[in-house]
Parts: C-alpha cells; sequence; structure tokens
C-alpha cells in the first residue's frame, strides 16, 4: 500500500467516525427536546405511591417511561438498608 493510499483510508476512516458522531449528536438532540417537552407535562406521578409530580421534590424518570419519587427512593433505600443489618446479624 502506498503511502497516498494509506492516507487517503486514513482520511476515509475519519469522515466516516466524524458523520457518526453528527448522527448520534442528532439523536442525542433528539432525545433531548423530548424529555425536556415530556417533563413540562403536568401529569406525571410517581409508579410507586401515585404522588403527582407537584408533590414530591424529585420525580425521576427511569427505563420504559415509569418515574419514582425521592420519597420512594429514601423509602427503599431504608428498607435494603435494614435488610442488610438483618442479614449480618
Amino acid at each position: 500500500m502506498t503511502d497516498i493510499t494509506m492516507q487517503w483510508e486514513i482520511r476515509r476512516g475519519f469522515e466516516a467516525q466524524i458523520e457518526q458522531q453528527k448522527q448520534t449528536n442528532r439523536l442525542l438532540e433528539q432525545i433531548a427536546a423530548a424529555l425536556a417537552e415530556e417533563a413540562k407535562r403536568d401529569d406525571l406521578y410517581c409508579d410507586f405511591c401515585a404522588k403527582d409530580k407537584g408533590a414530591v421534590f424529585l420525580l425521576q424518570r427511569g427505563f420504559g417511561g415509569h418515574y419514582i419519587c425521592d420519597e420512594c427512593v429514601a423509602l427503599a433505600a431504608k428498607i435494603i438498608e435494614d435488610r442488610r443489618k438483618e442479614a449480618n446479624r
């Protein structure tokens, strides 16, 4: 392979990487826009305790569009802590 051919192949590789990064950036922008629109909704609620987003400090989106509030996270952490203590007795 000649030097010019190698340089050409390297350039094509870089161009492909740049195009892939542009596609990734466009996709991330679309996701961010969709999440921003979703966050404006007033009908969001915790899937564990059913409190709406106005009744809690934080409502975190998880996989599949499910939400959990900060209070349920704290309760879950307490349950886990208690069970670990019981297991170590």
